[in-house]
């Protein structure tokens, strides 16, 4: 029987009936260390491989790491592969063949309705790594998708945000105000950035009605983070859009309550944003804008993050090649999901496309 991190690599460790439990020792450690591994316990999971018989005379078998109990889960994702107790594979083959008929059928939906550009734009169904329709060009990534206590916006990037719902106040305000949004949230959102050595996976689920009846469900609920918008419906649809929300990206106007787990995504278009989310965590807003605003929010003020200006201003020059005012929320979601995954389902309109 083996024993399989997901996360990391693979040990190999053979089990007798009494032995129960495995820890990774000092040495252990050293070996991952000096091998640039790095063990991060809460994040580990383990799967036990063998046959019935031999998986059954061990139900209470625990991997410990730094006093950290791991119990062995039926299935686990590793490198964008989905192992499982047999080696079966039949998880990860059903989802790879549910993906690409969905992918192929969408393909010849949009196909006839699509410009090369658009197409570019979409990456439809193309690998992100190695499309060779990728605008490469396009992505900058100097240009923090996040605002942090460290980041320093520009005058000219404010200049441009400013004009975006018509901001009358000027960078001096808005400084200020930044300053007070971070004496309350995190200084600095977490937030890593794609990677070579891992393979993390995001959806973009997008508000449309058309996604009733999809059976996209179970598919956006795989992923490991997940983008939704605005009011988006989730209650009653499970089996359409899924049931689990990793961020939620809004604008005060069109804000909702979250659970404790869930990313609130504010994009900010003008200082009252920022005032907003300051006042809805505190005192309660009383404000006035075009659409009434929440008073107060319920949300996890520790998972809180903003949308740098300069970071829509990106999206609207390089990617948007300057069309329009500004970019929409689902197609801010969909470049910041680029940015933050390696491999991004986008289900929107009525398709979906894996990228």
């Amino acid at each position: 029987m083996s024993f399989f991190n997901s996360k990391i690599t693979t040990i190999h460790q053979q089990l007798t009936p009494h032995h129960v439990q495995f820890s990774i020792s000092t040495r252990n450690q050293s070996l991952f260390s000096s091998n640039f591994f790095k063990l991060n316990s809460n994040k580990t999971e383990a799967v036990l491989i063998g046959t019935k018989s031999t998986l059954s005379k061990h139900p209470s078998f625990t991997l410990n790491i730094d006093n950290y109990s791991v119990s062995p889960t039926p299935q686990a994702k590793s490198v964008g592969v989905v192992l499982d107790s047999n080696l079966s594979f039949h998880n990860h083959i059903n989802n790879t063949i549910w993906s690409a008929d969905f992918h192929l059928w969408n393909i010849n939906r949009l196909h006839s309705s699509l410009t090369p550009n658009s197409a570019a734009i979409l990456f439809v169904c193309l690998c992100l790594q190695e499309d060779p329709l990728l605008p490469k060009s396009h992505f900058n990534t100097s240009i923090q998708p996040l605002l942090s206590a460290k980041h320093k916006l520009s005058e000219d990037a404010f200049n441009w945000w400013k004009h975006i719902q018509n901001e009358k106040r000027n960078f001096d305000t808005y400084k200020a105000t930044v300053g007070k949004l971070f004496e309350i949230f995190p200084p600095s959102p977490s937030l890593t950035e794609p990677s070579p050595d891992r393979c993390r996976t995001c959806a973009v689920v997008g508000n449309s009605i058309n996604l009733k009846g999809s059976h996209y469900g179970p598919l956006i609920d795989f992923q490991d983070f997940i983008l939704r918008m605005n009011h988006a419906h989730i209650k009653g649809f499970e089996a359409d859009v899924g049931n689990r929300t990793t961020h939620r990206i809004m604008y005060p106007e069109s804000a909702v309550d979250l659970d404790n787990t869930t990313h609130l995504v504010l994009l900010p278009f003008k200082i009252l944003d920022l005032e907003w989310l300051i006042k809805a965590f505190t005192t309660g807003f009383s404000g006035v804008s075009y659409a009434p605003m929440k008073s107060k929010i319920k949300a996890n003020k520790d998972l809180v993050m903003v949308v740098n200006p300069a970071f829509m201003r990106y999206v609207h020059d390089m990617w948007l090649e300057k069309k329009g005012s500004y970019p929409s929320t689902g197609f801010m979601a969909f470049i910041l999901a680029l940015h933050i995954c390696d491999e991004v389902s986008l289900l929107y309109w009525n398709f979906f496309c894996h990228i």
